[in-house]
């Protein structure tokens, strides 16, 4: 169904995208970096890759989060219905109801990308491959690098602006400084999967 990525593919490609100011790694890049930190071989480093993003696909296609230590959190939100503008002609559409895919990036990674921290493993796992996939992916994005998984979808960062919000248990007013936030973007066939 969804090509899941092996740490040896993870490293195997590194590329630069002319659209993006930073680094882009791709799958193969992803495989040879998770090789590389690992230890393991490329085609061990190609299963873990591989098995993991096929996990993680399954569980959102069946509307079930997936919590991984450390790296952050994929889940299906529902976007509403809603009014849009097709870019080509500038026309008002419908765009239906959707459920998506969602990451949420874990406090470490995220202190880490603002700089204050680092992304060093700190909640190690068992299997050496598979954390050292997520910990190629963190330390990617604290780069401000985008990593592009075939078959699954792309992590990215942006910049959040500063903003005023209001603390939700006491009311009183709250000033968010300007962050970078992580960012993912499941491909169509996830997308199609999460909304059968």
């Amino acid at each position: 169904m969804f090509k899941v990525l092996s740490t040896a593919a993870l490293t195997a490609a590194l590329l630069i995208s002319l659209s993006l100011p930073a680094e882009a790694m791709n799958r193969n890049g992803l495989i040879a970096a998770v090789s590389a930190n690992s230890g393991a071989s490329k085609a061990d480093a190609t299963k873990v890759v591989d098995d993991e993003f096929d996990r993680i696909s399954a569980e959102l296609s069946r509307g079930r989060n997936v919590n991984i230590l450390g790296f952050g959190k994929f889940s299906v939100v529902r976007r509403t219905a809603r009014k849009g503008r097709d870019p080509r002609t500038g026309r008002q559409i419908n765009i239906p109801a959707s459920r998506q895919a969602k990451f949420r990036a874990s406090k470490v990674l995220k202190n880490a990308m603002n700089g204050r921290g680092s992304y060093d493993a700190a909640n190690k796992r068992a299997n050496r491959e598979l954390q050292a996939l997520f910990d190629t992916i963190g330390a990617e994005l604290v780069k401000k690098n985008s990593v592009r998984v075939s078959g699954f979808g792309t992590f990215s960062t942006k910049r959040r602006s500063a903003r005023v919000g209001r603390n939700p248990n006491t009311g009183q007013q709250v000033n968010f400084p300007a962050s970078n936030i992580a960012i993912f973007r499941a491909i169509k066939a996830l997308k199609d999967a999460i909304n059968r």
